[in-house]
């Protein structure tokens, strides 16, 4: 048995029953409204409209059948319209709107337990990508097959790029982009999701209170002077090659190649103040004493009617320091200075010192979320629950990102600070 589809199919079948509110009638985006008949070949027509009724039926993975119409009855009628539509591609291979037809006839079978339709639908979404390029119902739908056969984190990517693709998407694209974030460990997705659904319909989605609830009751507000334990502050997840390193609470994000193990030395928030320091490569300067150049990130709560330029007034104290351009388009002041009494027998150290300020963003988290599969924080006999988490500070904040090296390998240190620069994201 796959524990994780099994768990993650029962737990929809559940959230499903819960909104449709006893209600006769199934629940359903109409993935059939997606495909564009003008694209299709003409006997393709009335394979659509057959499908029309049973549609309802087949949207959502049923454990247990709780319809009046036999499951075997809906599923020969799958069968024979995947046979009927897969005779109309052999003479029309290259029409991306058959293969989209045929991929989500391969999901309605999926749902239905039906053999080797999981790989059907695997295979004419994905041919319908290549063909529709940037069609964002294609993205639409083949997010949800992969997402609904466990598939998350693929799935929510899929979804992301039909965000991207299409600004003007219905609201039931906004319904499953909520679900899907959720599971996705994306609470701002979702919420936001939710929030777009709302302003379409002028109504609140029926999953609000299933998966926006939990979400609101789960993230905790961090206001200015709040003191937060370092574990609270930073969170880490891998991607790739690579490992991102995110505060909820701070706004911030960036990312280290995962080999490595990065060397990090995280502080406590102390209700204004948070820093996180990151050890660069260890090199050996003329001394032949090894050295470790640092990155540092600080995120600092101003005082009232600050300015960026009077926070770095005292910093920046005499003309010892020069301006420097790094160029990451936040509007940063940033300056590089010397100083010949630290690392003396290294030709003294050199440092570069980058300010910026950010408002308070409108969707908090945002910015800072990334797909991941919720399953594997399943247990056995229990549903996913999103752990507590601190919210972003309220209000603007001011960040400082440091470099500090030896002179003596000044430019190699720079070359991996602006490695890392490029990965940093701030709401």
């Amino acid at each position: 048995m796959n524990f994780k589809k099994t768990v993650l199919q029962f737990f929809l079948v559940i959230l499903f029953a819960v909104v449709e509110a006893s209600s006769m009638a199934p629940l359903f985006a109409g993935y059939l409204d997606v495909i564009e008949p003008s694209r299709l070949p003409k006997e393709a027509i009335p394979i659509i409209m057959g499908l029309r009724d049973i549609e309802p039926y087949v949207h959502d993975y049923q454990n247990t059948w709780p319809y009046e119409i036999p499951k075997d009855q809906v599923k020969t009628r799958i069968q024979e319209a995947y046979t009927a539509t897969s005779s109309i591609l052999a003479s029309n291979k290259d029409n991306g709107e058959l293969h989209l037809l045929l991929g989500l006839i391969g999901y309605f079978g999926h749902n239905l337990d039906v053999a080797n339709y999981t790989a059907h639908a695997d295979d004419h979404f994905s041919k319908a990508v290549d063909l529709l390029k940037n069609d964002c119902g294609v993205q639409w739908l083949y997010g949800m097959h992969l997402y609904k056969s466990t598939r998350v984190a693929q799935g929510v990517r899929s979804l992301l790029s039909a965000e991207t693709t299409c600004k003007n998407q219905p609201p039931a694209f906004w319904e499953d982009y909520a679900l899907a974030a959720y599971y996705a460990v994306m609470p701002g997705h979702a919420l936001l999701a939710l929030k777009k659904f709302r302003e379409l319909t002028g109504e609140t989605s029926a999953l609000d209170g299933v998966i926006g609830d939990p979400i609101r009751l789960s993230a905790e507000p961090t206001e200015p002077g709040k003191k937060l334990p370092a574990g609270e502050v930073w969170r880490r997840r891998e991607a790739g090659d690579s490992v991102q390193f995110f505060s909820y609470p701070l706004g911030i994000m960036f990312s280290l190649p995962k080999i490595p193990e990065p060397d990090l030395k995280v502080a406590d928030f102390t209700g204004t103040f948070g820093a996180l320091q990151v050890g660069l490569t260890p090199r050996k300067g003329k001394s032949g004493v090894e050295r470790v150049p640092t990155m540092q990130f600080f995120t600092v709560v101003p005082k009232e009617g600050e300015t960026l330029q009077a926070f770095s007034a005292r910093f920046v104290k005499t003309d010892k320091w020069q301006s420097y351009q790094p160029n990451l388009g936040l509007q940063e002041l940033a300056w590089v200075v010397e100083d010949s009494d630290y690392y003396k027998t290294d030709g003294g150290a050199k440092a570069i010192l980058i300010v910026f300020e950010r408002p308070e963003p409108a969707n908090p988290g945002y910015l800072l979320e990334a797909p991941e599969d919720s399953t594997k924080y399943m247990q056995k006999g229990k549903f996913y629950r999103y752990s507590e988490y601190h919210t972003r500070l309220k209000g603007r904040l001011f960040y400082q990102i440091w470099l500090e090296t030896p002179k003596a390998f000044f430019n190699e240190s720079v070359e991996e600070f602006n490695r890392v620069l490029k990965t940093v994201v701030v709401e």
